[in-house]
């Protein structure tokens, strides 16, 4: 990739101070996907409880009341009522498989697309795929940019939520976001590595539009497990 390219042509990769990192290439691409639905090729009506949500009602959705498994949309609502934003099932433009998902904003709104793991934590806490405290994660995912324009510091691209002692969300400092000029673009991948925290149970992965206007493509979302943290004491 070309340092020029807009939105991040370098990964941004966050992590917590006092970590010592082991090798990520090393088997990284072995281990398996701990998302859901990464490739957006699953697509299902949203149950009635969500569809009534009004962050949820915010959002255009093509097909109407649908949504990619195991992922909510969410929008802010705007000052006049309209629906300025649209999540959209893609056959045409995907970087593998059949499908992607489809973002376009019209406003400085925010626009999110999340997944939880909140009730696959709460039907089976022994379930691997569950997030583990004191654990290093890496997310990585693929991304296409049409008339992408940033206002402010620019777009969130990707943001993670974990769990706290109290039940409560804390999000971290990972998250991906480039305050750099906007453009066209095609696909490219992007990455962080995150550590959960002594608390960790279930989290929040949130793809998101923010004070940006545009179309943004997603697919190939992965989530993976690089072992534990390892955490050094300081004199």
């Amino acid at each position: 990739m070309r340092s020029q390219a807009v939105l991040c042509v370098v990964c941004l990769c966050l992590s917590l101070p006092g970590i010592v990192h082991a090798d990520d290439a090393s088997g990284a691409a072995a281990r398996p996907n701990l998302l859901a639905n990464g490739g957006f090729e699953e697509w299902g009506t949203l149950d009635a409880n969500t569809a009534q949500r009004e962050d949820v009602r915010n959002v255009d959705l093509v097909p109407p009341g649908t949504a990619p498994v195991g992922w909510i949309p969410s929008r802010e609502l705007t000052r006049d009522q309209t629906r300025t934003a649209t999540i959209t099932l893609d056959e045409e433009t995907k970087h593998s498989g059949a499908r992607s998902v489809r973002i376009d904003n019209r406003d400085m709104k925010d626009i999110a697309l999340v997944q939880y793991s909140t009730e696959r934590y709460a039907a089976d806490p022994d379930d691997p795929h569950n997030l583990r405290p004191n654990r290093r994660y890496k997310v990585r995912w693929w991304v296409k940019g049409e008339n992408v324009e940033p206002s402010g510091t620019g777009p969130i691209m990707m943001m993670f939520y974990q769990s706290q002692k109290d039940g409560e969300w804390s999000r971290t400092n990972a998250y991906e976001r480039d305050p750099r000029p906007n453009g066209t673009f095609d696909w490219e991948q992007r990455q962080f590595t995150f550590v959960t925290d002594e608390h960790a149970k279930w989290g929040a992965f949130t793809f998101q539009l923010r004070w940006t206007t545009g179309t943004l493509w997603y697919d190939d979302v992965e989530l993976v497990d690089l072992g534990p943290a390892v955490h050094v004491e300081t004199y």
